[in-house]
């Protein structure tokens, strides 16, 4: 699957650049068929951050996920569910997984499954996307777990990924 596109777009969102009407009906049209739903993300070993680090394992389905619900909510111009089941499977596992983190595993709320899958919700949270969380108490506490290194950021993290995270 090539995801250099949507790469690209990831970074016009994170740097505050306004997507294109051609960008917008990428993302409505195409990008539900280009990654093919949650069993093709699943699928999906490997990947190049648009910090350029490279990813392996489960934050890579954390972060297409959360990527792409991302681009979704932008392309559709709201915060609630879009109504189209690629992003709305995309939202309900992201909400679940935040809560699981919290209810049932015990982490600080905002945390994920992982400190690396913690920072590719960040930025759903910092953009209130989650319809059914408390996202601003969620991006002020993980943020600020984050930036204070406590709990399960206390050891090394890869600096480019970290900066992207926070700089949305």
């Amino acid at each position: 699957m090539d995801l250099e596109r949507f790469n690209d777009l990831v970074v016009q969102v994170h740097d505050h650049k306004q997507l294109q009407t051609e960008d917008k009906e990428f993302i409505r049209e195409e990008l539900p068929l280009v990654m093919g739903g949650l069993p093709q993300i699943d699928r999906i070993r490997e990947w190049d951050h648009p910090s350029g680090v490279h990813i392996k394992g489960a934050p890579v389905r954390s972060y297409l996920a959360a990527y792409g619900l991302m681009l979704g909510k932008k392309a559709f111009g709201t915060r609630d569910y879009i109504g189209q089941r690629f992003f709305d499977d995309m939202e309900n596992r992201l909400t679940m997984g935040v809560m699981r983190a919290s209810f049932v595993q015990g982490h600080p709320r905002g945390f994920y499954c992982c400190k690396i899958c913690s920072m590719a919700v960040l930025p759903l949270f910092e953009y209130k996307m989650l319809a059914q969380l408390p996202n601003k108490e969620l991006a002020e506490n993980l943020r600020g777990m984050i930036e204070r290194r406590e709990g399960r950021f206390a050891g090394s993290m890869p600096k480019a990924l970290t900066e992207f995270s926070l700089s949305f």
